[in-house]
């Protein structure tokens, strides 16, 4: 992954934010489930989105970061399957 370590963007204020960036996020994980992080691409998440690539880096700085907050997403929805 990245050599560096960026901060989160901040979360969307407004719910037509909220929604985007989920949209986003389950596009992404659908994306990096089926081919992989190396084979994923921002172009891959954004159109299964149904984005603008801009969109995307309105809510994240890259690949890596939208990775992380999948990774993230899912270890929240696991505790609370197993809570």
């Amino acid at each position: 992954m990245a050599s560096t370590q960026r901060v989160e963007k901040r979360k969307p204020t407004t719910l037509r934010g909220q929604h985007t960036r989920q949209v986003l996020l389950q596009a992404a994980e659908e994306v990096f489930g089926r081919r992989g992080f190396s084979a994923t691409g921002v172009g891959e998440i954004t159109h299964r989105a149904g984005v603008a690539t801009g969109t995307f880096y309105v809510h994240f700085h890259n690949k890596e970061s939208v990775f992380l907050a999948v990774v993230e997403a899912l270890g929240t929805r696991l505790e609370a399957f197993v809570a």
